[in-house]
């Protein structure tokens, strides 16, 4: 490059910016236009909320089960509980002899032998069951068993006597012996583990059954409500 071209071109000044582009004016919606846009968006955004509440709250259920199903079946099963009464939960039907011998000082002078029918029905007052949620878990607490009724029926007496029949004031005496025996047997077995799991399944069944319309995954958990008592008896 020849000298008097590098000197011209050194010389010349730079050259000018290019003038800013003219920027529209910026037009405005009508205000009724901007009112409608807002309400179009707004029902639009509650109509998409209802559609997919019932997909988001299955989620949440799934995720923390007690925010959703054991919480709701475990306020269902509480006023389910609350309006109930007694439930019959086991049954006890047996037979046994009562015998019984009167002597005195030569002798025997009766002997008597009772041949019944014994029944007994042990079950929980449903009223006073409470309900708790714990996770995915409803957990019940049982009150302790009771004995709702039971009876002895006499099927055949055989009695041998030499001075005096038998009253009936002392064959009452015996059959209210052996009544009270039989409780006290029913009420060790409503205590077992075997009146224990029954107890439990048929409280399970029942439970299904109140709950069967909410479609909730849940599963049920039995625990005493208090661990000092033991069963009870309840006047028939």
């Amino acid at each position: 490059m020849s000298e008097p071209y590098q000197r011209k071109f050194r010389d010349e000044p730079p050259a000018p910016p290019a003038p800013p582009k003219p920027r529209r004016p910026r037009r405005r919606r009508h205000p009724l236009l901007r009112w409608l846009g807002r309400v179009t968006a707004t029902v639009a955004a509650i109509y998409l909320a209802i559609l997919l509440f019932p997909l988001v709250s299955r989620g949440l259920f799934g995720i923390w089960p007690d925010a959703g199903c054991a919480r709701l079946v475990s306020e269902t099963l509480s006023r389910e509980l609350a309006s109930s009464s007694r439930l019959e939960t086991l049954t006890i039907d047996e037979q046994g002899v009562i015998g019984s011998t009167l002597s005195v000082f030569f002798g025997d002078v009766q002997r008597v032998t009772i041949y019944y029918d014994y029944h007994a029905s042990l079950g929980i007052d449903l009223s006073e069951v409470t309900v708790a949620a714990e996770g995915n878990e409803v957990v019940l607490y049982l009150p302790p068993m009771l004995l709702l009724s039971d009876s002895l029926t006499p099927t055949e007496t055989v009695k041998w006597d030499v001075l005096a029949g038998l009253s009936e004031k002392r064959r009452q005496k015996l059959m209210d012996d052996e009544r009270q025996s039989r409780r006290e047997a029913a009420l060790e077995t409503a205590a077992s583990e075997e009146g224990w799991t029954r107890t439990c399944e048929v409280l399970r069944n029942l439970c299904t059954e109140w709950v069967s319309g909410l479609d909730a995954d849940v599963s049920f958990r039995f625990a005493p409500k208090d661990e000092g008592d033991g069963p009870r008896l309840m006047a028939p």
